[in-house]
């Protein structure tokens, strides 16, 4: 039997993603079954960057090569639509191959997830070693309906329905049942190795490993399908993995992604003390709130650990209680001044839009972190509230009826997972959402350079470190506002892009702007004829060599021209699209792969936002 393992496209800046650890030791379960011949695809190298018809492609040449019995893939709810799109291919070549979809979308929502995904025919629900063993032996063996019933862990798909089989029981002999990660075969060692470059790659080097399984505390927003149950892997295990890994790729970017790393002292002192022998350039680790104290972090800090995540997620107790969090945000502050002590790098977020939260309480939560003083290697993030499939928070929302339909929700996952359930109003909640997504343009360090690449998502910064004194770069997303020196680890706060709003429109510049791309081509065509494109005047966009077009407003009027469809436009080989939504959207995404298949005429590609506040003359 022949089966194919797909890693579905991740990278949504700049060729930037990790291998992920669960689909590598997937991948490691297969090659171990006994006449079960193991393929691989990976659909993250930079030719299939936001080109979904070249992915489409390289699945169906995969088949061709291969011919697999078995397609395997899996993946986050973030995922569902490339998911999809693997498994809409597959069918579409043959639908005779058996399809298998694993991961946190299926676990969370057996049922729904996989009446989405459509293509599917067998789902893994919770832990996948075991079960995906057993089904593959089912199905080399021609197993019946019933017989393949009586596989524990799955969700079948029946003409009828679908079927859920009895639960697989957590694994307990881990060194026996999970094997180690095989992240060659998704081109790990390629990569390493420097036959991509590495600069295409940023986030690429991290690897990804466990010590242990589970997490005790169970907050409303969060989804873990190893449920409360804490397994501690065997040490000489762990570190035999660790050995191999640090041989073969490097001994930098290690991600030991434990949520319940230090729940002994005894056990974490003899981690530290292997870790400090193995030498890392850098490690990092997940921690929560009451497992940060001196001896921890002193543990670990002088095994070498360079960088800490933590969960913080609101400055009001009232809000930490209602995620379950089982902390006080006393205890978070002195968790946060006992690394503030350090020399760890720490990274934490506050979470916005918890059901008890009102709009004075975001506010705060906002202005808390510009007013705490917080030490230099301590950076805290922002983000919304998203409800994730199988969490506590998603059970309750879909039984109050708040989500209508589970498998609408997961096909729109990416528009509808900032959902108002707080007790703002909906212009007090998107209000936040909006500042926490773009900051003032003047929040930040005098000596910062900053440079957009709206197409890749990516800003890069330049600044003269307050502390060191010596020059430091970084390269990263969009919506980042804080970057930290290469040198001393001082945080700088980054320039935000400036907020796009009829108060700072400039006319003059546009003007300016929009001679100077005629200029060098023959037409300009704006996509995009939404409210950004209606902040311009409208004499500016007159002129016959500019072209309005929009998909969803084709056909109307406006500045005395009629959109036009985006399929129009393809025939006038445009010289010059100014890209005209908000930038590190989902319309922007499409925007861009659109041009990038469709028109290989364009030399000049500027947004809207660049037409506004830079000079392109």
């Amino acid at each position: 039997m022949r089966c194919l393992i797909v890693l579905p496209h991740l990278c949504e800046r700049s060729f930037s993603y990790i291998i992920p650890q669960g689909l590598a030791v997937i991948s490691a379960v297969v090659k171990r079954i006994e006449a079960v011949e193991r393929f691989t695809l990976n659909l993250n190298y930079p030719e299939f960057y936001r080109k979904k018809a070249r992915q489409a492609e390289a699945v169906r040449a995969a088949l061709g090569e291969y011919k697999p019995d078995v397609v395997m893939s899996g993946g986050q709810v973030d995922n569902f639509k490339d998911m999809f799109a693997i498994f809409e291919t597959v069918k579409a070549y043959d639908e005779n191959i058996i399809t298998v979809a694993g991961g946190l979308l299926i676990s969370g929502a057996p049922a729904p997830a996989m009446e989405a995904l459509e293509n599917v025919d067998y789902g893994i629900v919770g832990e996948g070693e075991l079960t995906v063993a057993e089904l593959l032996t089912a199905i080399k063996a021609g197993a019946s309906a019933s017989q393949m019933e009586k596989v524990h862990g799955l969700v079948i798909k029946r003409e009828t329905g679908f079927i859920l089989t009895p639960p697989r029981a957590l694994i307990t002999d881990w060194a026996k049942d999970i094997p180690w990660a095989d992240y060659d075969s998704f081109g790990r060692g390629e990569i390493n190795s420097q036959a991509i470059s590495r600069a295409d790659y940023p986030g690429f080097s991290a690897i990804r490993i466990n010590s242990t399984r589970g997490c005790v505390a169970r907050c409303t927003f969060c989804y873990n399908p190893f449920s409360n149950r804490l397994r501690l892997r065997p040490l000489d295990d762990f570190f035999a993995e660790l050995d191999q890994l640090t041989q073969k790729y490097g001994k930098t970017s290690i991600h030991i992604c434990d949520d319940m790393l230090a729940t002994s002292k005894s056990r974490l002192r003899e981690f530290c003390l292997r870790m400090k022998e193995m030498e890392l350039s850098s490690w990092l680790v997940f921690l929560r709130v009451p497992q940060v104290d001196s001896e921890t972090i002193g543990l670990l800090e002088e095994a070498g650990c360079e960088e800490l995540f933590l969960g913080l997620e609101s400055i009001h107790d009232s809000t930490l209680k209602s995620m379950d969090k089982k902390i006080t945000f006393k205890q978070a502050e002195e968790a946060l001044r006992v690394l503030g002590e350090s020399k760890i790098k720490t990274y934490s977020q506050i979470i916005f839009g918890d059901p008890v939260e009102d709009y004075q309480m975001a506010l705060e939560g906002i202005r808390w972190r510009d007013s705490a003083g917080l030490p230099e290697n301590i950076y805290i993030s922002y983000m919304m509230l998203m409800i994730a499939p199988g969490s506590r928070l998603y059970q309750k929302m879909v039984s109050e009826g708040k989500i209508k339909d589970e498998v609408e929700y997961i096909r729109n996952y990416s528009s509808m997972k900032y959902m108002n359930i707080s007790k703002m109003t909906n212009d007090e909640y998107f209000d936040i959402y909006d500042r926490i997504r773009g900051f003032e343009a003047d929040h930040g360090e005098r000596s910062v350079q900053v440079e957009y690449n709206f197409r890749a998502e990516q800003k890069k910064a330049a600044w003269i470190c307050r502390k060191c004194g010596q020059k430091a770069e970084k390269t990263f997303p969009l919506r980042y506002l804080q970057c930290m020196c290469s040198h001393c680890g001082t945080v700088a706060d980054i320039p935000e892009m400036k907020p796009m709003g009829p108060e700072l429109i400039a006319p003059d510049r546009l003007k300016a702007n929009i001679e100077a791309l005629l200029a060098r081509h023959s037409s300009i065509v704006f996509w995009g004829a939404g409210q950004f494109l209606k902040m311009i005047p409208e004499d500016l966009l007159r002129g016959g060599n500019i072209i309005l077009a929009d998909k969803a407003a084709a056909g109307n009027e406006y500045a005395g021209k009629t959109i036009k469809s985006t399929d129009e436009i393809a025939a006038l080989e445009p010289g010059c699209i100014v890209v005209s939504v908000i930038p590190a959207t989902r319309a922007s995404r499409e925007i861009y792969a659109a041009i990038d298949e469709k028109f290989p005429s364009v030399k000049e590609c500027p947004n809207l936002w660049e037409l506004n506040f830079r000079s392109l003359g």
